[in-house]
């Protein structure tokens, strides 16, 4: 890969025919720098969920959880331990695994039968594994033992079906890599440039770019870079196009009016108004909105947590939603992180309350204000005051992924080769983007390739 903006995903290959692209970084599951931790918020009870089996005559019900290892996913094994220590019956295993790792793991744990009761998933690999039998149905467990379904974004929920049924609930749902702008004040107020506001249009954000574009200071307005198809997706949507047709089975770049005007805004970006770092330059444009080289940064939502750690003193700076598109619409590309029961746990009900409890309000509230992790999926996390308090993006991202105007499903293909898709999109989409090719030429090689991974048969 040859951008170091791109620092959110890292493929794992050949897993059977299928290789299962794994994010490494968080918009796409994983952790960015963990922000400095906010003021510890008091220890509240997780939401309950259904009382576990009783423990077998002579001993305890054993049930295995499997939590990430990043640092600013401690939450996961701190709550399954508070949850242990209030279920003397259960013997919790709690067992650290990687999420670069867990791709694989599930598959292989699967054809060996050695699977945790619990199981955490992102949404790049979650479909594949469901389709292979890994996890439980969990839609009689929630019908019997509702663990607060309403308060889910009605996006996370859509991430966690497979074929209609309801196989995981969600702990997370962001919007993407590129769906939030941060900009630097200090560079605003030395350009006279008035500060952005949520309703700006795509228009907008062009002139703003260019007015912060001092290339005698080696100064770029924007960062702006579709480096995945799911990216170029929210993209796409904002225009009201999309990257997948309705069903799924067909790679839309080139196919859908509204997809290619995204992708000439996207070229012209570099191209005709030159507000964007160049390729020669990409290696070290994660690092540039930092350093006071790019007056404006696409990000997502999680950043709001970090940056402020990363920026320092060095200069002031805000965020505001990405901007509108020419009918109004804003796209996203929902990335849930989900928590499942394997279909062959001995322990089901008893699993179902740990997947309850790692998906809770309170553990998502706690994990917000302790460990610097982005808000939860579901909606009373980012209400929550406490969340609020940090910064109103939370509370305006809510809303505007709740208002029902905006497409946010993730852009999963029909025969769920992501991998695949991805890998031929990267491999094709970098000379389009940097103008280094005539944009219906590199826009129709980018069809044809990644038409014909949609056009393979399911695995």
């Amino acid at each position: 890969m040859s951008r170091a903006i791109i620092t959110r995903r890292t493929l794992l290959r050949s897993i059977g025919v299928m290789g299962l692209a794994v994010p490494l970084l968080q918009a796409c599951g994983g952790t960015p720098a963990p922000a400095a931790a906010p003021t510890k918020a008091p220890q509240t009870a997780a939401t309950q969920a259904p009382q576990s089996q009783a423990a077998p005559s002579g001993g305890k019900i054993s049930v295995r959880i499997a939590v990430r290892t990043e640092p600013n996913n401690e939450w996961q094994t701190h709550w399954a331990k508070d949850w242990a220590s209030k279920h003397p019956n259960v013997d919790v295993k709690i067992e650290q695994l990687a999420y670069a790792e867990m791709a694989q793991k599930q598959l292989a744990e699967l054809a060996t039968g050695t699977m945790q009761d619990v199981v955490y998933s992102g949404i790049k690999w979650f479909p594949y594994s469901a389709a292979k039998g890994v996890f439980m149905s969990l839609d009689d467990l929630v019908k019997s033992n509702d663990p607060g379904m309403d308060d889910f974004i009605p996006a996370a929920i859509s991430g966690c079906k497979f074929d209609g049924k309801l196989f995981a609930l969600p702990s997370e749902l962001q919007t993407g890599n590129h769906t939030h702008i941060v900009y630097n004040k200090d560079m605003l107020a030395a350009k006279g440039v008035t500060a952005p506001t949520d309703d700006w249009s795509v228009d907008d954000f062009v002139k703003f770019a260019t007015a912060l574009t001092d290339k005698s200071k080696k100064i770029y307005g924007t960062d702006y870079f579709p480096g995945t198809y799911y990216d170029f997706a929210a993209l796409a949507r904002t225009w009201g196009g999309d990257v997948l047709s309705d069903d799924a089975k067909k790679f839309t770049i080139a196919t859908d009016p509204k997809a290619v005007q995204a992708a000439q805004w996207a070229v012209d970006l570099r191209s005709k108004y030159q507000v964007t770092p160049t390729h020669t330059e990409a290696s070290n444009v994660g690092q540039m909105f930092p350093a006071g080289q790019v007056a404006a940064s696409t990000v997502g939502v999680y950043a709001f947590l970090s940056l402020g750690k990363t920026v320092g003193d060095k200069f002031k700076w805000d965020g505001v939603l990405f901007p509108k598109g020419t009918t109004g619409l804003r796209g996203f590309e929902g990335f849930v992180v989900m928590w499942s029961v394997y279909s062959k746990s001995k322990q089901p009900e008893t699993a179902f309350e740990l997947v309850a409890l790692e998906t809770s309000k309170d553990v998502g509230v706690w994990s917000v204000l302790n460990d610097g992790y982005q808000p939860s999926a579901r909606k009373s996390v980012w209400a929550d005051p406490q969340v609020k308090a940090i910064n109103t993006i939370f509370q305006r991202t809510l809303d505007w992924m709740t208002d029902g105007t905006d497409k946010g499903p993730f852009p999963t293909p029909y025969n769920l080769r992501f991998s695949e898709l991805e890998d031929k999109y990267e491999n094709t989409s970098f000379p389009l983007w940097y103008g280094e090719t005539a944009f219906q030429d590199g826009l129709n090689k980018v069809q044809q390739a990644c038409e014909a991974i949609m056009e393979e048969a399911r695995p």
